[in-house]
């Protein structure tokens, strides 16, 4: 047998312990769990539209399914809705939780960002009116209360940002504005975990 042919043999001879001791260890995969959250809210927001502050109530229902990273944070994907009087926005978002402790009854962090979709019935008397959303944002403080392992009440308090567009015509004359939503979110909701 030729040197360079025992030297293959032996690099596949190595190769084929290794994978096969990888393969064992069963114990040390990675598994990831999972969160759910559903939550309705009351907004307190505002429209920032030149230089004016127009107070804006509103309310919002919002889902978000998370894989857990560790027993302290997920990250996932959320959808949801915000309405107002004559403005609603269908926000599409990346989603943060970070609990502040590993036990059931803690306070906790999360974090938004995606690109949400707008309508609006306000300017619905313009020529050629166009309402368009834009960048979604958001940070929130949250407290969850534990039922069970697995099932747990949350109370949140958040702050969101909304960008937004209008495009109209009015006597003649074409018209681009940037819309900007501050709201302050006060939510209930629940969460699911698998452990």
């Amino acid at each position: 047998m030729k040197a360079g042919n025992s030297h293959n043999v032996l690099l596949v001879f190595l190769f084929l312990i290794c994978s096969s001791g990888m393969s064992g260890q069963e114990s040390d995969r990675l598994e990831l769990e999972k969160c759910a959250r559903l939550e309705a809210g009351f907004i307190m927001g505002a429209q920032v539209l030149n230089d004016n502050l127009i107070y804006s109530p509103g309310g919002s229902f919002q889902y978000s399914y998370c894989l857990k990273s560790g027993e302290k944070a997920g990250f996932g994907l959320g959808a949801g809705v915000q309405f107002f009087g004559e403005e609603a926005f269908v926000p599409f978002f990346f989603d943060f939780v970070g609990l502040f402790r590993k036990s059931q009854n803690t306070s906790f962090l999360t974090f938004q960002a995606g690109y949400a979709l707008g309508w609006s019935s306000k300017y619905k008397n313009y020529q050629d009116y166009s309402f368009g959303g834009g960048i979604h944002i958001g940070a929130g403080l949250g407290r969850k209360f534990s039922f069970n392992d697995s099932f747990s009440f949350y109370a949140q308090l958040a702050y969101k940002h909304q960008f937004a567009s209008l495009d109209y015509s009015a006597n003649g004359t074409d018209y681009y504005e940037k819309l900007n939503y501050d709201l302050l979110v006060i939510s209930i909701g629940i969460m699911l975990e698998q452990k």
